[in-house]
């Protein structure tokens, strides 16, 4: 027996509005495309709803980004967008984003925003509803007059005293009615979705209201609280330059700077099977194929260690012309990077480098500048131009059935885009055996001020991440890699680290790298370094045990 196939429910998705609460990437990304537990708030709209749900989406503001995103991110949904010519003039808003839509809206449909995120969304279904959550401040949002069955009896814009707020997520059971009163109510103003509700009351189409369990992403206060909500750091420090999303097939991401993209793409080619394949993108966006496997830190010990530096040695790091172009490109990468971003470290405190002698963790210090100067000829001596990564931290090595793969490599080494220095990849991979992400995340770190003004810097050190860094200086020593150099990039990599986040953390990395550039300028060997480094943190591995 045949027949036609089933029709999901239609959901008209209004996303043309500019978003003017969300500061997110300096307004650079749509709202509806800012990250929150490694998808855009948009899919965790979309995937609150049934799997055969079919969409109607208003752009407007940014429109090529959010088709991009759904081309990418969601290309076997039933997606149709809607331009708005009007999203930011009188008579904008998401009433003008309804009517522009409504063409398609001649069935009952379920209404939504973009940035409100409804876990469990009720049944699309029987009479209409409107999704309602209590809220502490009723003057941001439309709030709901009930009656004790929990019907809808009046409308608030932003004014209370109801604290029952409509969290943008609806069932429309009678279409006509409801976009002839939205489009009755006129253009004066911003147009709001609010009359076409008082249209159905008025003709004495009965409203429910529906608890819902919410999340408001649409400001940017209401974001962070939504990051907590997901266990996410706050995200302070600088706007994002580029953006990744974590979904089931594939990885997506979003560049502030198109070109980016496109260097990453051509990059691709260059690193070959090291990377997964890529998959065609527009402009300013880079996609490519979803590992599966576990990476490096998950399976951490010295064996896996060495297995992977000798796979990288193959497949990564493939010897490339050096030169005067090199060793100038590498000289600037070291001294021009860390020299602006100590620079944007110190302007965001309003304060200058404390100076020569600061005292971490008991050893007098050099300020970063003066190190870097001290220490930068070595660099360029001991540089190796190689095929390179750029990002090589244990969280971007992937053990898949088929070997290692490589995500999240970076457009360029400085201005080079075809050779790197093999070092930095070998201290970036360092620096997450020294101060995991999940330290990063869990905050388990501390830098404390002494009487005397000289800080303490703690944070727990596990068995297997000493028995990976032992192997990892090993294989230095058997490739004739220069260990004390990478020890300094090391050092240089978390001071470069610093301004990327809030103040707490910024200050732990500012002072971790200069504690680490005295500690190689003091060690004649990797295992005096390696003790160095034990000693300074021996009273948190003494209190926190084997750590995280």
């Amino acid at each position: 027996m045949s027949g036609a196939r089933r029709r999901g429910p239609l959901v008209c998705l209004l996303a043309a509005g500019r978003g003017t609460r969300m500061g997110f990437a300096d307004g650079a990304l749509h709202k509806a495309l800012v990250p929150l537990g490694n998808r855009a708030v948009l899919t965790h709209v979309i995937e609150a709803f049934p799997a055969d749900a079919r969409f109607v989406v208003a752009v407007g503001h940014r429109a090529e980004q959010v088709r991009a995103y759904l081309a990418l991110a969601h290309p076997d949904r039933d997606v149709r967008t809607v331009e708005v010519e009007n999203f930011d003039g009188p008579g904008s808003g998401p009433g003008c984003s309804l009517l522009a839509c409504a063409e398609h809206l001649t069935e009952p449909f379920a209404l939504t925003a973009a940035d409100a995120i409804v876990t469990g969304v009720p049944a699309l279904a029987g009479p209409s509803w409107m999704g309602v959550a209590p809220v502490a401040d009723p003057t941001a949002y439309l709030t709901l007059e009930t009656d004790e069955d929990g019907h809808v009896t009046g409308f608030q814009e932003r004014t209370g005293p109801s604290a029952l707020a409509f969290v943008g997520v609806a069932w429309i059971a009678e279409p006509a009615v409801f976009v002839a009163a939205a489009r009755a109510a006129g253009d004066d103003g911003e147009l709001q979705v609010t009359p076409g509700f008082a249209g159905l009351l008025a003709a004495g189409v009965p409203v429910r209201t529906v608890p819902c369990d919410w999340l408001d992403a649409g400001t940017t206060e209401t974001y962070e609280q939504a990051r907590r909500r997901f266990a996410e750091a706050p995200s302070g420090g600088r706007a994002p330059s580029d953006v990744t999303y974590l979904l089931p097939d594939r990885v997506v991401k979003w560049f502030r700077d198109p070109a980016g993209a496109e260097r990453r793409v051509a990059r691709a080619r260059d690193l070959g099977a090291a990377v997964p394949v890529t998959i065609p993108a527009p402009a300013g966006w880079l996609a490519y194929e979803r590992v599966a496997g576990e990476t490096l830190r998950d399976r951490l010990d010295a064996a896996e260690a060495t297995s992977f530096l000798d796979w990288a040695s193959a497949a990564l790091w493939s010897p490339r012309r050096g030169g005067a172009a090199f060793a100038g490109a590498v000289e600037a990468f070291y001294r021009d990077k860390t020299l602006a971003r100590l620079a944007e470290f110190l302007a965001a405190r309003e304060v200058d480098e404390p100076p020569r002698g600061l005292i971490i963790n008991g050893v007098a210090t050099a300020t970063v500048a003066e190190a870097l100067e001290r220490e930068l000829p070595g660099l360029v001596a001991a540089a190796r131009p190689t095929g390179f990564h750029g990002d090589l931290h244990e969280g971007n090595i992937i053990m898949s059935p088929d070997g290692y793969r490589l995500i999240d490599w970076r457009d360029a080494f400085g201005d080079l885009a075809d050779r790197g220095d093999q070092l930095y990849d070998l201290a970036k991979l360092l620096h997450t055996l020294e101060l995991p992400e999940s330290v990063m995340s869990a905050r388990t770190f501390s830098l404390t001020t002494g009487a005397d003004g000289g800080w303490t810097l703690e944070h727990p050190d596990t068995d297997a991440r000493r028995a990976a860094r032992a192997a990892l200086w090993r294989w230095c020593s058997a490739a004739a890699v220069d260990a004390r150099a990478v020890g300094v990039i090391d050092a240089l990599v978390f001071v470069n680290m610093a301004p990327l986040y809030d103040r707490a953390m910024g200050d732990y990395l500012y002072g971790l790298g200069r504690w680490l550039l005295e500690v190689g300028r003091r060690s004649t060997s990797a295992a005096e370094r390696e003790a160095l480094l034990a000693g300074g943190l021996s009273e948190t591995r003494a209190r926190a045990g084997s750590g995280t």
